[in-house]
């Protein structure tokens, strides 16, 4: 598993718009996996981070991807 993640994990905390704005206008897909999950685990973009370059599932919670709106 390359990450596992809570329960109520919004689209914001998958991938924030601070940070990575300038990216999603450019669709700038591998710029975009920099900022990708960074509010949750801080090293997720890392290359190489914890074995992670053959692992692809990401777990998520209850709620996981609900939108930031109430």
């Amino acid at each position: 598993m390359l990450l596992k993640v809570g329960d109520n994990i919004s689209t914001d905390e998958i991938s924030p718009a601070v940070g990575g704005g300038r990216c999603r206008s450019d669709r700038n897909i591998p710029k975009l996996a920099d900022f990708s999950f960074t509010q949750i685990d801080d090293s997720y973009p890392e290359p190489g981070a914890a074995g992670r370059e053959d692992r692809s599932l990401i777990g998520g919670g209850e709620n996981y991807g609900q939108g930031s709106s109430p």
